[in-house]
């Protein structure tokens, strides 16, 4: 008789424990990392007229413009891997660093992890060597990622050393 009043108790118990939700119903999104593709990486003049920032670009008339802009490097300091962009399945992430008067820095697109509210893109500015004759340049990195609703913040490192 014991086992059978027991027995009540137990099922309760195992059916009102749940491991897939946050206790509102919802469940419960885990971060994951987005894959991406290289879209193009190098330097440009210190003379373009593009600012230092990180950026995203979600239609195809921008991105004409930027590459309008970019088109007196190509081959040159910067290959295209591609140009003709579905945005309506993707969007790019654009980095251009500030003008720096030596050679040997590098802007890197290192991750992107999409979160529950939002994309965070993480963007790595190092000098990977020191330049020792005068030339100013601007590094750039640009990637597509699939298109999203979300908000991107990009968040800038600098190493230690850089």
């Amino acid at each position: 008789m014991k086992k059978l009043a027991f027995l009540p108790i137990v099922l309760i118990l195992l059916l009102s424990c749940s491991s897939d939700d946050n206790g509102n119903g919802e469940e419960v999104f885990e971060p994951q990392e987005i894959e991406f593709s290289l879209i193009a990486k190098g330097h440009i003049s210190s003379s373009i007229n593009v600012e230092p920032e990180d950026f995203v670009i979600y239609d195809n008339e921008s991105w004409e413009e930027l590459y309008e802009t970019l088109t007196p490097y190509l081959g040159q300091t910067i290959d295209f891997e591609e140009t003709e962009i579905d945005f309506d399945a993707y969007q790019i992430l654009a980095s251009f660093d500030e003008v720096r008067p030596y050679p040997g820095w590098v802007i890197d697109i290192e991750s992107v992890i999409e979160k529950t509210n939002q994309i965070d893109v993480l963007v790595k500015v190092y000098q990977d060597y020191i330049g020792l004759t005068p030339w100013s340049t601007r590094q750039i990195h640009i990637v597509k990622i699939p298109k999203s609703d979300k908000p991107v913040v990009f968040e800038r490192i600098f190493p230690e050393g850089s």
